[in-house]
């Protein structure tokens, strides 16, 4: 019975799982970016930080909230919900995928496919992703991406068109995921067991097609920017700048966005999971073939997370632009889980138990990472209210010893500010940071809780070391930051 309904049950399971870990988002959560959208209203976020930015369906869905007049709260809750289920229709595809690659089909392997499977989507770098109003335009955008690649590796009918329409259709859902794409293709035509020529030749086709859509994308952006009269801040930076941005700070954006995971647990995992395939080096045949796919499946992982910022190194330590760096545990996985055919027998089962136990890790440690930044958030977004309280008492006793309005607000950026966090958060990434101390959603943020009107006097920020988190001269109040 368990056996002939093992598809049903683990899909229930899954979506009761998702709905437990993200139900405190659910009943409603508030990013940075959410500060600041409330506080320009839908449109105007829509138009400058949407359209401007060629994400066209995040413009329309915001539009549509605007006409419906749909509260922030309940908002972001409908996106996050969607979101979720895009997410779950993706795990499921990954599911079938490595189910289909596995040498014995039975009840158990499927069970551990879904759980590969969750890993690889609702990876530690996923859950930046499900932050944001964006959420469901960027699962849309992951989806698509792996449609693409599933297209591109089974090579049917006119599949370079269907790639290109998919893809690009994702990039204008939201651009910085276009670099699953690549990662996704990787991995398949490694899972193909192509001949070497050919599956560098595949892989190459691929970024051809990233780079067009790019063009097309970039061309839009570039279009509406004129049309509308709006300054594109995103791409002031050139190419050559920005490649030799990303090759200084690499390192940097591993381990500062794997802040998104428990501190070195991804750099630990990675060295498991390549002992476990050092030690399953006695293939039948080919065995420099499976070296070469597993590490383009490792390398091609983190470095085709910085195809995006060629063009932009806006939010260069985003990890919601780093899908592919968050599925690297779970894609080795794959790879190794589908290559146990080819490993000698003598060393087939330890293999196969080691993945096991790895898996099953991993997957616990994952829904232990995302409920305690899930909790971390509602915990600062409580810390958000309380620190603009206590502003807003002293604007108010100010105002009424002095006879004047508070009207304007100047950011003072101190290098040494050390509050960006609550001191009781246990986690410490752009997530879980005091939206009232990050210069893009400071001026939300206080007029948000404090219900005013506040204005920014100038958009510069002020460098210079103050004590105080604020102070108030004259009419102006002046807001120390802790990020830019």
């Amino acid at each position: 019975m368990i056996k002939k309904h093992i598809n049903e049950i683990c899909f229930i399971f899954l979506n009761v799982l998702v709905v437990f870990i993200f139900f405190p988002w659910l009943q409603g959560h508030y990013a940075t970016d959410t500060y600041n959208i409330m506080n320009v209203g839908y449109e105007y976020y829509s138009i400058h930080n949407s359209l401007v930015d060629g994400r066209i369906f995040m413009f329309l869905i915001m539009q549509l909230a605007a006409i419906l007049k749909i509260g922030p709260q309940l908002f972001g809750s409908i996106l996050l919900f969607l979101a979720l289920i895009i997410s779950n229709i993706s795990v499921i595809i990954v599911k079938n995928i490595v189910y289909n690659n596995l040498e014995n089909k039975n009840v158990k392997n499927e069970i551990f496919s879904y759980i590969i499977a969750y890993t690889f989507i609702y990876n530690f770098m996923y859950i930046e992703n499900l932050y944001f109003f964006e959420c469901l335009v960027m699962a849309i955008s992951i989806l698509l991406n792996l449609i693409a690649a599933k297209i591109f590796a089974d090579k049917g009918s006119k599949y370079l068109l269907k790639v290109l329409l998919i893809t690009l259709v994702s990039m204008f859902c939201y651009q910085g995921t276009i670099s699953s794409f690549i990662a996704f293709v990787i991995l398949f035509e490694s899972l193909n067991r192509l001949p070497l020529k050919k599956f560098l030749k595949n892989i190459t086709i691929s970024l051809f097609v990233v780079g067009i859509v790019s063009v097309f994308n970039l061309v839009f952006v570039k279009t509406m920017s004129n049309v509308l009269e709006i300054q594109q801040i995103r791409l002031n930076n050139n190419i050559l700048y920005n490649i030799a941005y990303i090759i200084k700070n690499k390192l940097n954006t591993l381990i500062f966005t794997s802040d998104n995971f428990y501190n070195g647990m991804f750099l630990v995992l990675s060295i498991i999971l390549g002992s476990c395939f050092i030690d399953s080096f006695k293939f039948k045949e080919n065995k420099e073939k499976y070296i070469i796919f597993f590490g383009f499946i490792f390398l091609g992982s983190i470095f085709c997370v910085e195809i995006p910022y060629i063009l932009s190194i806006s939010a260069f330590f985003s990890g919601r632009t780093r899908f592919a760096v968050g599925a690297l545990c779970s894609a080795s996985c794959i790879f190794l889980f589908s290559s146990l055919k080819e490993i000698c027998e003598e060393r087939k089962e330890r293999v196969n138990k080691l993945l096991y136990i790895f898996i099953s890790f991993y997957f616990v440690l994952n829904i232990a990472n995302y409920i305690e930044i899930v909790y971390n958030v509602k915990m600062i977004n409580e810390y958000e209210k309380e620190y603009v309280a206590e502003i807003e008492k002293d604007i108010n006793e100010y105002e009424e010893k002095n006879g004047i309005n508070i009207k304007n607000v100047r950011l003072i950026y101190d290098k040494n500010a050390d509050n960006l966090f609550h001191p009781n958060n246990t986690r410490k990434n752009i997530m879980t940071c005091n939206a009232a101390l990050c210069s893009w959603s400071a001026i939300g943020t206080l007029n948000f809780y404090a219900n005013r009107n506040l204005e920014l006097e100038s958009d510069n920020v002020y460098l210079m070391e103050v004590d105080e988190n604020w102070f108030i001269c004259d009419d102006v109040l002046y807001i120390k930051i802790a990020q830019f």
